[in-house]
């Protein structure tokens, strides 16, 4: 019998790009993966959201700019609302079954994967992100195991 996975990995650093580079995915067969995008997408789209950035939910900028509105939201309503929809986007993965996997990697560790970016500001494609996670699975470099 075979069993169809699906999978989504993102990635994001610190503010400059020279520290770290983190790196999740979150995986599930069909079933779990239904049960995280139909509510997912329901709550966007009562939301009035296309799409969840968490920077932008941060900022309460890009597709969350409309909670800035002192008209609809008065202070502190607008960001009260933005972080109950992430909250409730956060839940949706907790209750669907999809599991998480996280790795953190310092920069000068990854440039060892992508060594023609030095340090310049890193645009992990699928095949860097998957090679940081099998090399964060089977052997971690002496220098940051603690």
């Amino acid at each position: 019998m075979a069993v169809l996975w699906q999978a989504s990995i993102d990635d994001s650093a610190d503010r400059n790009r020279e520290k770290v580079i983190i790196s999740a995915c979150l995986v599930g067969d069909c079933e779990r993966w239904r049960d995280l995008v139909r509510p997912w997408k329901v709550k966007l789209a009562t939301n009035n959201l296309n799409y969840f950035k968490s920077s932008e939910c941060g900022a309460l900028s890009g597709e969350f700019l409309q909670f800035r509105s002192e008209q609809k939201y008065p202070k502190p309503l607008g960001r009260e609302a933005a972080d109950k929809i992430r909250d409730d986007l956060d839940q949706i993965i907790k209750n669907s079954d999809v599991r998480g996997i996280g790795v953190i990697v310092p920069v000068p560790v990854s440039t060892r994967f992508m060594p023609n970016h030095g340090m310049q500001p890193l645009s992990l494609r699928r095949t860097h992100t998957n090679g940081l996670f099998s090399y964060c699975g089977i052997s971690a470099p002496r220098e940051w195991r603690n």
